[in-house]
């Protein structure tokens, strides 16, 4: 190494030129720690000796080596010498810049470049979840995701989001989100959310098959036949109510037809194949306790007799509700038809009576009135000689009586 001031050498281990003094150039990039290492590692300090007389303070045993001879190449700067004298001598006010290790600039590059990566990507997916976030089809599938995991809440939300998100959405779409968004309501033990957005899209659409669909399959698992009666009523669109076939129950059929009636009556109950009939004579309420119909009832004795009956299908459902009244006032039978009906005769002869069938003639001779105790007629009756009344009743099978019908006789013999 070469002074720079008179170019004398000047040997390792010194930091001043033997020739004009000049202080040696300080390497800047001297490690203090990699020297004070060296003399931990060593643990040896008997060979660093004091600094002699013409020497600098601050490098005290400093330009030799641990055995006395000198360092190699390095010599150990004062701390804050940069811009100071030393010994009365200056240092060079430019030293030489550092130069950093090649493998620590690729690291550092490396980092710096694996930083901005990072830094990139993260701004890449907070830019994507926010897309995602805005996104109708992200959202949809996404919930169909969280149901399908169980995740029912997490599933509502979803499509409750979705529902939001409608640019340029379809109609179809929109009505398939809110049908997920039923069935993740009803999993989630949220009926009432769930029959509401049903209740709502058939409103919308009242041509919707899959949401009539889906709510009556909810009202048949739940057994709640009346719901699903009310869901019917109203409907008039002829593929709609194909789906309430099997409860679209029509009234039973009363034969005869209610009404007012001089007699008993046999009424015979109809309804549709496959049904069974439940009836009540009373007027209460046949699906509650009703009868079974197996056979044709007679209504007998007078009075007004309420008929209700309702037909119930396989699946346990009950239609509508048929009400017949019957009022039954039973008729006067007629007079009694008598034949001669009376006259002046002179020689002997009978009486006949017409009897109509189910009913009986009762007669007096007297002129009093027949009861049911008077004779009976069955068959034709001589007129007595003399100037007689005969008196005729008819009491039929329900023991009602006729007017009586009298007839004079003036029978004599010549």
């Amino acid at each position: 190494m070469n002074c720079k001031k008179c170019g004398d050498r000047i040997n390792t281990g010194n930091i001043y030129c033997a020739s004009c003094g000049r202080a040696v150039q300080i390497v800047p990039d001297y490690s203090l720690l990699e020297d004070d290492l060296t003399v931990g590692v060593t643990g040896k300090l008997s060979g660093i000796k004091p600094a002699q007389e013409g020497e600098p303070q601050g490098n005290a045993g400093y330009g030799k080596d641990l055995q006395g001879g000198h360092l190699q190449g390095k010599a150990r700067p004062e701390n804050h010498l940069q811009g100071k004298q030393l010994q009365g001598q200056p240092l060079q006010e430019n030293p030489t810049p550092s130069k950093k290790d090649p493998a620590k600039k690729k690291l550092y590059l490396v980092l710096g470049i694996f930083a901005g990566l990072l830094v990139l990507l993260f701004l890449s997916l907070a830019f994507l979840h926010h897309k995602n976030n805005q996104n109708f089809a992200y959202q949809q599938e996404k919930g169909g995701v969280y149901y399908g995991n169980g995740e029912y809440e997490k599933s509502i939300q979803a499509y409750l989001l979705a529902l939001k998100l409608t640019d340029g959405v379809t109609k179809e779409q929109l009505s398939d989100t809110k049908l997920k968004l039923a069935t993740a309501y009803f999993a989630a033990k949220q009926e009432a959310e769930g029959i509401a957005v049903l209740t709502d899209l058939i409103k919308e659409e009242p041509d919707n098959e899959a949401a009539y669909e889906q709510l009556i399959a909810f009202y048949e698992k739940k057994g709640d036949n009346e719901a699903v009666l009310a869901l019917m009523s109203g409907v008039t669109d002829e593929n709609i109510l194909a789906l309430f076939k099997e409860y679209d129950l029509t009234e039973p059929i009363f034969d005869p037809i209610p009404g007012k009636y001089g007699d008993d009556i046999t009424l015979t109950l109809k309804a549709e194949h496959g049904t069974t009939l439940y009836y009540t004579l009373d007027g209460s309420d046949p699906t509650e306790s009703g009868a079974v119909y197996e056979t044709p009832i007679l209504l007998e004795g007078q009075g007004v007799t309420t008929v209700k009956v309702a037909a119930k299908n396989e699946k346990g459902l009950y239609g509508p509700t048929a009400t017949g009244k019957y009022d039954i006032r039973y008729e006067i039978p007629p007079m009694p038809t008598v034949t001669p009906d009376g006259g002046d005769f002179s020689a002997p002869i009978s009486v006949r009576i017409d009897v109509p069938e189910g009913a009986k003639a009762y007669y007096t001779w007297d002129g009093s009135v027949p009861t049911a105790n008077s004779a009976v007629y069955d068959a034709a009756i001589a007129v007595p000689e003399g100037n007689t009344i005969l008196s005729v009743i008819l009491i039929d099978k329900h023991g009602t009586s006729s007017n009586v019908q009298k007839c004079n006789f003036r029978y004599y013999l010549p």
